[in-house]
């Protein structure tokens, strides 16, 4: 694999942690009760801008000379690891607050990235 700058690295983790997101928000809708359509609706569009920015990340990506295989592949470690995270964060809870929470830590860690 190519070596990545910072900033390349810096790219695949937002990529990783925006590719994450859709699959932590997708299991958040799941705790959610018919009572919190007015969050549903919320989630699936922070699910979209996720999906958004997955798109012009690897975009970006491809825009790095013979580097976009290389910052796709460091992405899916990073997802793979925010997975991990979020499976040991909402293991057994089924309180929607709790995944929330979780949401909202994950999307600091992309902001700041």
């Amino acid at each position: 694999m190519a070596t990545l700058t910072k900033l390349e690295s810096k790219l695949a983790e937002v990529l990783g942690l925006a590719m994450a997101a859709q699959d932590a928000v997708k299991q958040v809708h799941g705790m959610l009760g018919s009572e919190h359509a007015a969050l549903a609706e919320k989630l699936e569009q922070a699910r979209e801008d996720a999906r958004e920015t997955q798109e012009r990340c690897t975009a970006l990506a491809g825009t790095f000379d013979g580097k976009k295989t290389a910052i796709v592949e460091a992405a899916r470690e990073v997802k793979q690891e925010a997975t991990e995270m979020r499976d040991a964060y909402l293991a057994g809870e089924e309180d929607p607050l709790d995944g929330l929470e979780f949401l909202t830590m994950a999307e600091a860690g992309e902001v700041g990235h």
